[in-house]
């Protein structure tokens, strides 16, 4: 019965559509903002790249064993850890006073958590969707990271001309209660993959 179920939803596409539209939303839309960050952080503007520069690279490093890991771990559970943290990591930056402070919570953490969730995001479509649906499912998450990457730039500018840079992330971490709210919806099993003879 769940597998009919599983089927016909696609809000478990949602869920992993709408992390693969934050992961990507991070890395282009601080840009914009950097010189609002020097400001209220007291540094300058090498460091903010710095920053923002081991975000990428952290969630690069880290993709392989994440894909590993889910193996180990289960698509589910590996996506949902990745999650908690990539909120831990939104709710640090969003209230950090210094550059030290927005390191781990944007770099070190959601970084990690984005090289966590990324590999699990087409894990979870593969495994739920067959056929054209699974053909959809995946257009759909490519589909999000690219729409993010495009209107991340002008998504900062509103944030920091209307809001603060704060905002941002403080965005980001309501999509992540939603996916937290929306996990029971992904039907796949946590179970680690079974091994082919």
């Amino acid at each position: 019965m769940n597998e009919t179920i599983k089927e016909k939803s696609w809000i478990p596409l949602i869920v992993v559509a709408l992390a693969s539209f934050i992961i990507a939303l991070d890395s282009t839309f601080m840009n914009v903002t950097i010189f609002q960050l020097v400001s209220d952080l007291n540094t300058n503007v090498s460091t903010i790249q710095l920053i923002m520069s081991f975000y990428t690279l952290i969630t690069a490093a880290f993709i392989l064993l994440s894909a590993k890991l889910q193996d180990i771990v289960g698509k589910k559970k590996l996506f949902l850890i990745g999650a908690v943290l990539y909120g831990i990591g939104t709710l640090i930056a969003a209230i950090s006073s210094s550059t030290t402070i927005l390191f781990i919570g944007w770099a070190v953490i959601e970084g990690l958590a984005g090289a966590l969730m990324l590999p699990a995001t087409v894990s979870i479509v593969s495994g739920t969707y067959s056929g054209e649906r699974r053909t959809i499912g995946l257009a759909v998450v490519s589909v999000m990271g690219a729409l993010a990457s495009a209107i991340g730039p002008l998504f900062g500018g509103v944030m920091t001309t209307f809001f603060s840079w704060r905002s941002g992330f403080a965005c980001e971490l309501i999509i992540v209660i939603i996916i937290l709210v929306l996990q029971n919806k992904i039907l796949i099993s946590n179970l680690p993959n079974p091994k082919v003879n």
